[in-house]
């Protein structure tokens, strides 16, 4: 699968290291910077969102989303606002990101997705708006999850690639997402992007109940950096042992 993401607020806070060790998927172990665990809320757009295989269950897939696109007001599966949560680990291939959930508007996208990837997907009303100097975002979770994050920001300073051994290049230098698969397995999958230019970023949070819902306590203030947009390829998921 290829997508762009675009307007990305990454929100970091530092988290004790036990606190989410025990939300982990069965095989991996928290990854430490500064002596801390660090949980990220990523608000973005994906757009231009392709299945890119011509074989199997994505060639399906791929059918199935050109059926979608030819219903009149159906829904847009190739672009849509997002919130993750997610967290950083070592696992039995390198480092990667686990998450703690997913929050997009497209119900088909959000079936898929847990099913494919065996990611915390949920429902949610999400908007993401830009305005003169940067972007308006908010995210609702259906269901009566409880969840939501409200958010205006900007991109401040020059775009840069982050420097060795930074903060920045922890948090967005990850190749690899990890998940609970079937039969005490990981479901890993690879991913590749553009390269990193990582701004500062200023920000108004006016709601936040997602780290609430996902029973986490932050230990600081949050971080904020912005991307503008960058491209990303997703790879075939696979299960492995996570002994």
């Amino acid at each position: 699968m290829s997508q762009r993401w675009q307007q990305l607020l990454f929100t970091h806070w530092r988290v004790a290291p036990s606190e989410i060790q025990a939300m982990l998927p069965q095989g991996v172990t928290v990854d430490e910077f500064d002596g801390s665990a660090w949980v990220g809320a990523v608000a973005f757009r994906m757009d231009d969102i392709q299945w890119r295989s011509t074989g199997g269950l994505p060639q399906l897939l791929r059918l199935l989303t050109k059926l979608i696109d030819l219903i009149p007001g159906g829904p847009d599966l190739h672009r849509f606002p997002e919130l993750n949560l997610r967290t950083y680990v070592q696992g039995p291939e390198g480092p990667g990101v686990a998450f703690l959930s997913i929050d997009a508007p497209s119900r088909y996208n959000v079936f898929m997705a847990k099913r494919i990837f065996g990611l915390p997907f949920h429902y949610a009303s999400v908007d993401l708006s830009e305005t003169a100097e940067g972007a308006r975002f908010s995210a609702e979770r259906g269901g009566g999850g409880g969840a939501s994050f409200r958010v205006e920001y900007a991109g401040t300073g020059s775009a840069v690639a982050p420097e060795e051994g930074s903060l920045e290049r922890f948090l967005v230098e990850r190749y690899a997402q990890y998940a609970d698969g079937p039969l005490g397995k990981l479901m890993y999958a690879e991913l590749a992007h553009d390269p990193w230019e990582v701004q500062a970023a200023r920000a108004e949070i006016t709601s936040n109940t997602v780290l609430d819902a996902a029973g986490i306590v932050p230990q600081s203030e949050p971080e904020f950096h912005y991307v503008r947009e960058m491209g990303a390829w997703f790879y075939r998921p696979r299960l492995i042992d996570s002994s």
